[in-house]
């Protein structure tokens, strides 16, 4: 398998980017950044190390994206009708598509992916839980939503951990084939879940990453 070419996609405004050029060997040797996506600015250091490696940035604000429609859009982006949310997509995929991805890495991403650019592209996800811990009534994984930190520090667990995990059709939020979880982190007595997740994001986030673009990179993992 040659280099990979990887979008990064965010919505909190924080990169991934810096973290994995100091911290993984691979980056630059079995994959590229070919861009960075968010729904809205990076913070200034981020904006500030994208200019530095010469990475392009690109803002899909989908807010802004609504407010633009013919009629607009003013709901919550929860609401956002389907035809709208494909042409926001669509929108996405054009920006992106100049630069021939391989890959594209979601990190804090807040949107559900859809159509036309869910399934033209491989898309991964890093998610702050462990996806393998199954909900007994259900069978389906148990620390998914809003806040999978607090659900999981609320039922007692003990160690907490991040899930790299693909995106794909017709599975549903957070239940794509899972490529890599992380290490446990043991949940401080009295910890806030934003203080464990904020945590998380280095101890956890960071080197799952690294792990599943290795597997998928040295064709361990195939899509």
């Amino acid at each position: 398998m040659g280099k990979l070419r990887i979008v990064l996609m965010s919505s909190g405004g924080v990169s991934l980017a810096p973290y994995l050029f100091s911290k993984d060997k691979n980056c630059g040797k079995n994959y590229d950044m070919a861009c960075e996506v968010s729904t809205e600015q990076l913070n200034p250091e981020g904006k500030l190390f994208l200019k530095q490696k010469n990475i392009p940035f690109i803002e899909v604000n989908p807010r802004k994206f609504c407010l633009a429609q013919e009629p607009p859009f003013t709901d919550s982006l929860a609401n956002m009708p389907h035809s709208t949310r494909e042409d926001y997509f669509y929108f996405v995929l054009k920006k992106i598509s100049r630069f021939k991805p391989d890959l594209i890495l979601l990190y804090n991403f807040e949107l559900v992916i859809i159509k036309p650019l869910l399934g033209r592209i491989p898309i991964i996800n890093v998610y702050p839980a462990d996806l393998s811990i199954k909900d007994p009534a259900t069978g389906k994984p148990k620390y998914i939503g809003n806040n999978p930190v607090a659900m999981a520090i609320e039922d007692g667990q003990k160690w907490t951990a991040s899930t790299v995990h693909v995106v794909e059709r017709g599975k549903g939020v957070n239940y794509g084939r899972i490529i890599s979880i992380s290490n446990g982190l043991l949940v401080p007595q009295g910890v806030t879940s934003k203080k464990h997740r904020d945590s998380m994001g280095y101890m956890c986030d960071g080197p799952v990453c690294i792990k599943a673009l290795e597997e998928i990179s040295s064709g361990e993992f195939e899509f």
